[in-house]
């Protein structure tokens, strides 16, 4: 079992350097990145706290992540109506095209890993990490 967790563990770092190089040469942090690509696919205002909440991150962290956002000009802040402490964030056309320019990369990358297994391991492979994500939810809540 030690081997198995061994191989998880140093295979997972992997892949997470090789999509965070993705997020990298877009100049973007991998949180950065995420945020953007999260606001892009809710279609709709969001804030940060609901941002903080999804991504189990402090509202200060997001808030540092959406002020850079948005001097890169990717999102733009904008008072709610009826609470002027509340800002609710918008992707800007520029940010649809970084989420666009990533999720292009990210596919690629993903093809990339594809090519490693034949099409039977892919599916025993996800069939296995499924088991394993399942059970260490039933029994870790993780």
């Amino acid at each position: 079992m030690e081997d198995i967790i061994r191989q998880m563990m140093c295979t997972n770092r992997g892949i997470r350097r090789f999509m965070d190089a993705v997020t990298e040469s877009l100049k973007l942090s991998t949180s950065q990145g995420r945020i953007l690509i999260y606001i892009e696919g809710k279609n709709k205002e969001v804030t940060a706290q609901e941002i903080a909440s999804e991504f189990n991150m402090k509202r200060s962290t997001v808030s540092e992540h959406i002020k850079l956002l948005e001097n890169l000009g990717y999102v733009i802040r904008i008072d709610a109506s009826l609470d002027k402490r509340k800002k609710w964030i918008h992707i800007t056309s520029a940010g649809k095209e970084i989420v666009k320019e990533m999720k292009i990369r990210f596919n690629k990358n993903e093809k990339y890993l594809e090519s490693l297994l034949t099409e039977d391991e892919q599916k025993i492979f996800v069939e296995i990490l499924k088991k394993i994500r399942m059970k260490l939810k039933e029994d870790y809540n993780v």
